[in-house]
């Protein structure tokens, strides 16, 4: 779970930890040298089937979205209303992916 959010994977980690989950990142940030391979999802990735597959900017590639198999549910969070993962969200969020993930963590501490 990862695209647009800048240099913030700690939030992104932090927010997977909180859920339960773990972090995914698409292969931009793999190429760019943010994060491991080991950690994408895609066609030259892992595939992955989570309950739940919350994508923080990920437009949803071709290459992206055959790694996602047996996903229950997917929220897509992006600026752009017509990124291609959406079309497959059971629930889209359009909205800055940084600001969604602070706001999460922050009533996810309150808990």
């Amino acid at each position: 779970m990862w695209g647009r959010m800048g240099n913030n994977l700690t939030a992104a980690k932090m927010l997977a930890t909180l859920l339960g989950g773990k972090l995914a990142v698409s292969r931009k940030l793999v190429d760019v040298k943010m994060a491991p391979r080991k950690l994408q999802v895609g066609q030259s990735g892992q595939i992955v089937s989570p309950k739940l597959y919350i994508a923080l900017g990920i437009s949803g590639a071709q290459q992206h979205i055959v790694g996602l198999k047996n996903v229950e549910t997917i929220i897509s969070v992006n600026i752009d209303e017509l990124a291609p993962l959406n079309y497959l969200a059971n629930l889209v969020v359009i909205g800055d992916a940084t600001s969604v993930v602070e706001s999460l963590i922050k009533k996810l501490v309150q808990l």
